[in-house]
């Protein structure tokens, strides 16, 4: 005997593996005190109710104490939603047995022919006109996909063929059941390496709704699902791509569709078994010339080519844009060319996804945005609260798009590795970038390319890398090809040890910086074309901007320079006059056309030039 955490435990002699436990302590057993009182007083593990609810006191209540007093009550019951919840599964076993009626209606008073499986029917040659027919299993006895069916004249997608040219046409056993039909009933075996592509498409044309279950079915990408007009509810399955050797596949393909859905479901691609070498269009899910589509709780990965592709059916014609496309809480991951294409789509949204690892063959990004007809395509819509990491070169990419097409990007995170060889985002076109966050920046946060108008607001970057010195090594930077206006404003940048440029212009004009702060205080090592935009701590810059060229500002300048610093103003053009307030310790150094000057510690001073001398008025 033994005795244990208020047990006594009594060990029989001769007997193993057994004992009798005797309780000693006290015993305590709920008292029902029936409506609840605030007045009253209520002992431990009293049990009243109100509102429909139960609750459980834990130790002795005092009078006057709110029911929602968690030190004193515990809630034991919900009877409403208990009441609700009985009745939807009394209403879901009515369409069950419903289901089922005009099929134990077409059977009463007839004579069934039963065969092992689908086979041994079809070689049935007795069979006749209007028979009715049932298999035990549909490739093997007892698998569990045995149906009924009628042997009809004329042939359908779901009709197996018979002897004698007759055909046996299943029981709508869920005819009065709208709601889906699953694979195995069009003979899916589900077990990751039988081919189930053509069971799949069966199903999905006899019914709006395909319903999967939990388990690994294998497609072949080259013929692909097709869900136009469908909905495909997955439960948690895998469907992964049997190995190709073309260079373009599609493992879903939704073309011309007016409403199309795919949820809660894993797509694998083959790039790890793919037996050809070339080509870049092997997409995991393919959304053409299509309206009102919704991925929602997906992953696509490893696929030859991108994990989402968003476009037209073709580049060169007309046709219907792609509207309303939406791809929520999804991870997209390791695809070849791109996690997800956007190349013609009017209010898409990419919300709460998860973009990485994205490497293969160029671009390599994590999303791009790449218009490649701009008189018959374009792209407008919103990417937000996403995560980008370590994808090969831009984690976003806006490559072309028309003028008058916004690009929102707002909340998104962005984390650079090692492995990223471009930019957090390169964008071209009119975009709002809005309260996004970079991570481990390595070459650029924000590059902007080409035409548009691109407005940069509240980004933060939290830390620089310093491993790269690229030409284009900055944190805001605009190309020798951008025209349109680059507005930065209320960015906070710590980037000790970037020993480059805030911002790096080449061309810009008409540009507004307002309100930005970065930490480093060392500028000597900036590009040579990088512009002194002011250096300090808060803020770094004030002002309004006209222009950029060659060490030309035209703004007030704020430092806090702890250390000797210089700015270059040698190759000036144009006539302006700045402002430096010198809130530093250390003096700052203004050299220019024929002209070296100081600006004091802890003074302001003007700078001026005339177009031809410059001078400091203190």
């Amino acid at each position: 005997m033994f005795w244990f955490n208020g047990w006594t435990v009594y060990l029989m002699k001769g007997v193993s593996n057994m004992a009798i436990k005797k309780y000693i302590g006290a015993r305590y057993a709920p008292q029902f005190m029936g409506a609840w009182d605030k007045t009253s007083e209520y002992a431990a593990l009293s049990v009243v109710y109100t509102n429909e609810q139960s609750y459980v006191s834990r130790k002795t209540v005092p009078a006057n104490t709110e029911i929602t007093n968690t030190e004193f009550w515990i809630k034991s019951a919900d009877w409403n939603a208990q009441v609700t919840q009985y009745n939807k599964n009394v209403e879901q076993y009515e369409k069950e047995v419903l289901k089922y009626s005009d099929t134990v209606n077409d059977l009463v008073g007839k004579t069934v022919y039963a065969y092992n499986t689908k086979d041994d029917m079809a070689a049935d040659k007795r069979v006749q006109l209007n028979d009715t027919l049932m298999t035990c299993g549909y490739a093997e006895i007892g698998d569990k996909k045995g149906s009924f069916y009628k042997v009809v004249a004329q042939t359908s997608a779901k009709a197996i063929a018979l002897q004698n040219n007759l055909y046996a046409e299943p029981f709508e056993v869920y005819e009065n059941n709208t709601e889906y039909v699953t694979p195995e009933q069009f003979g899916a075996v589900g077990d990751g390496v039988t081919d189930d592509t053509v069971a799949f498409n069966d199903a999905l044309q006899s019914t709006c709704v395909l319903y999967l279950r939990n388990t690994t079915y294998a497609i072949n990408p080259d013929i692909g699902i097709q869900c136009a007009n469908k909905a495909i509810i997955g439960n948690g399955a895998t469907i992964k791509a049997l190995p190709s050797g073309k260079l373009g596949y599609t493992i879903i393909n939704i073309e011309n569709s007016t409403q199309a859905s795919i949820e809660n479901l894993t797509i694998i691609g083959d790039r790890n078994e793919h037996t050809g070498t070339g080509g870049e269009w092997g997409h995991g899910i393919n959304i053409k010339d299509s309206l009102n589509v919704t991925v929602n709780n997906v992953t696509v990965k490893n696929c030859w080519g991108d994990g989402i592709y968003i476009g037209n059916a073709s580049d060169d014609t007309p046709k219907a844009q792609c509207k309303n496309i939406k791809i929520l809480n999804c991870i997209i991951s390791n695809n070849r060319r791109n996690n997800i294409s956007v190349i013609s789509a009017d209010n898409f949204l990419i919300d709460n996804c998860t973009i990485e690892n994205c490497n293969g063959t160029a671009p390599e990004s994590g999303i791009n945005v790449e218009v490649n007809n701009a008189d018959t395509q374009w792209c407008e819509g919103t990417i937000s609260n996403c995560y980008f990491f370590n994808n090969k070169k831009n984690n976003l990419s806006v490559i072309t798009n028309p003028t008058g097409h916004t690009i929102y990007i707002i909340g998104n995170h962005f984390d650079c590795t090692t492995n990223n060889d471009y930019f957090d985002m390169q964008i071209s076109g009119d975009s709002i970038i809005k309260g996004n966050v970079i991570h481990n920046m390595k070459n650029c946060a924000l590059a902007k390319w080409k035409d548009g108008e691109v407005w940069c607001d509240g980004l933060v970057i939290v830390k620089p890398s310093t491993a790269s010195a690229s030409t284009y090594s900055s944190i805001f930077t605009s190309y020798t090809e951008s025209t349109g206006v680059f507005k930065i404003t209320n960015t906070v940048a710590n980037t000790t040890g970037f020993k480059h440029p805030f911002f790096f212009g080449r061309s810009v004009s008409d540009s507004i910086l307002f309100n930005n702060q970065y930490s480093e205080t060392d500028i000597s090592n900036y590009h040579s074309n990088g512009k002194l935009i002011g250096n300090g701590n808060t803020p770094c810059y004030y002002g309004y901007t006209k222009a950029f060229d060659n060490g030309e500002t035209y703004t007030d300048m704020f430092s806090n320079a702890t250390s000797p610093v210089t700015h270059n103003y040698t190759s000036v053009t144009d006539p302006f006059e700045t402002k430096y307030v010198n809130r530093g310790t250390s003096d700052i150094t203004i050299t220019g056309p024929d002209f070296t000057g100081t600006i004091k510690a802890r003074t302001t001073a003007t700078l001026v030039y005339d177009g031809t001398s410059m001078y400091i008025i203190n």
